[in-house]
């Protein structure tokens, strides 16, 4: 609705109307004919209508007038909003079931991707132990097969000598 429909139904001035929408911070839109409309939820008109139709409220006696002059308003719904009320409400349970859904999906992957961060650094170090492990292991066989040849060697320069020279230690 425009401001001045919605100034017309809350029975208030047209400035009045468009601080009211700013407050609430009601969707606002421009239609083709230069007018701006106004996304007035259903539920705060029929609160001011309830509020209007109250015994003995203020707004029922206009000022200068009787109860019977002031005028009976009506939500006037703007051309662009739906005017099946409880299928929006049904839509919005829907997708309001489906973000609590998604964000519980969400959750348990980040719960997911949190394990799969821990273990994949626990097979990183368990990946460096053993790969440290097979260095001191090559490293220990690099230095038996250096003994074994040096071993070798002795044993071909004992075989070389005679008997006598074994005997005596003697090269």
């Amino acid at each position: 609705m425009t401001y001045a429909e919605l100034a017309e139904a809350l029975g208030h001035k047209l400035e009045s109307a468009q601080r009211l929408a700013f407050r609430r911070k009601w969707p606002r839109q421009v239609g083709n004919d230069g007018l701006a409309r106004v996304a007035v939820p259903v539920a705060a008109m029929e609160a001011r209508q309830a509020k209007r139709a109250a015994p003995g409220a203020a707004s029922d006696n206009p000022p200068g007038g009787s109860p019977g002059d002031a005028p009976v308003t009506t939500p006037v719904a703007s051309p662009g909003v739906p005017e099946d009320v409880a299928a929006l409400r049904e839509d919005l349970a829907r997708r309001e079931g489906e973000m609590a859904g998604l964000r519980v999906a969400l959750t348990m992957a980040e719960r997911a991707a949190d394990t799969a961060r821990a273990d994949a650094l626990e097979a990183r170090q368990e990946a460096r132990e053993a790969q440290r492990m097979v260095q001191e292991a090559m490293a220990r066989a690099a230095e038996l097969e250096r003994r074994a040849q040096e071993a070798e060697r002795d044993a071909a320069r004992l075989r070389g000598r005679g008997w006598l020279a074994r005997l005596l230690g003697l090269e």
